[in-house]
């Protein structure tokens, strides 16, 4: 099922929300209708590369522990990510980090991520994990690496398996299985606009992105000349509108 994730760092948890989704909270019975997925809330990308709650690392010979108990995509990329089978360093994981959500940023496909990886920083990087576990990430599921987890053995990057303990409220960024409303919001509704149109907080530009790359706009490098939203597949693949 597809994943709605932010293009932009300007627009805080609880700012935007996707009212057209069904069922909608205000609506749904609970006794005889499936959980409601809406209104879903926009919510930024966890990268927590910085601050008291960051990844704090300690090497012991050829062994690596992420001591403190963290969140967010820095600390699921020193736990899935290493450089010829050796465990990152904290400043390679905050590039990596970067790198991808600046290709969520830019609404692009995932599915290549090990390639893609490897071929911006020229280096021997391997990818452990699924690709539908970052992109809970990406969408604002919470994140949950527990203190004293290892990331190196011996020497060896050790990944971590991941499980529904590493995701405290797991489910709650996905979009229901099996409804298709979210096709009808990504057609003609909410999901169009947001994926579409220019916005600010004070109006709506109306302008479709497509006629602001042609006016020669770049958007900016931190995403904020860029539309609200982009829709993932589970598959790390975008997509549009004009896919349906």
């Amino acid at each position: 099922m597809p994943y709605i994730v932010v293009r932009r760092n300007d627009i805080p948890a609880g700012a935007v929300q996707i009212t057209d989704l069904f069922f909608n909270k205000s609506q749904a019975r609970s006794h005889s209708e499936p959980k409601p997925q809406g209104p879903l809330y926009l919510r930024p990308i966890d990268i927590n590369e910085s601050g008291r709650l960051s990844p704090r690392l300690k090497t012991n010979g050829g062994d690596i522990t992420i001591t403190n108990q963290t969140t967010g995509l820095v600390a699921y990329v020193l736990t899935q990510v290493d450089n010829d089978t050796e465990a990152l360093t904290l400043a390679q994981a905050i590039d990596v980090a970067n790198f991808i959500i600046a290709k969520a940023y830019a609404a692009e496909d995932l599915d290549n991520l090990e390639a893609d990886i490897q071929a911006e920083f020229g280096a021997d990087y391997h990818y452990s994990d699924e690709i539908e576990n970052l992109l809970k990430i990406l969408s604002g599921e919470k994140f949950v690496v527990s203190a004293n987890t290892p990331i190196q053995d011996g020497g060896a990057h050790t990944p971590l398996l991941i499980s529904e303990s590493n995701f405290p409220v797991p489910g709650d960024r996905r979009l229901v299985t099996g409804d298709t409303s979210w096709k009808t919001s990504l057609a003609s509704g909410q999901l169009y606009k947001f994926t579409n149109t220019i916005n600010s907080y004070f109006s709506d530009l109306s302008i479709n992105l497509g006629e602001v790359n042609l006016n020669g706009v770049v958007p900016e490098a931190n995403g904020n000349g860029n539309p609200y939203a982009v829709v993932y597949l589970n598959d790390g693949t975008v997509i549009t509108s004009a896919d349906l």
